[in-house]
């Protein structure tokens, strides 16, 4: 489950890009470019399950983060890094 809060404080705030509107969208893009998981091993059910989650890394530049791994993975991390998903599958 995902809540998302906003809001504006004053009229000049609504003018200069922080409506409702505004705020919801730069959220709701960072939301979808973020997906975030408990732990590798509740993500996968193998190789190509994880094939499929670098393919999205890649192609739409999605972070995925593994909370109890302490892990953050992207398109950008190192190999060492994208090693420990793919022990962790």
């Amino acid at each position: 489950m995902i809540e998302l809060f906003f809001r504006v404080s004053s009229k000049r705030q609504k003018d200069e890009g922080f409506s409702l509107e505004a705020q919801s969208s730069l959220v709701k893009e960072h939301v979808i470019k973020n997906i975030v998981f408990d732990k590798i091993d509740r993500t996968c059910r193998g190789h190509k399950s994880a094939y499929l989650l670098e393919e999205l890394m890649n192609e739409f530049d999605i972070k995925l983060h593994f909370t109890r791994n302490n892990l953050l993975v992207d398109k950008k991390s190192p190999m060492s890094i994208k090693d420990r998903l793919g022990i962790g599958i």
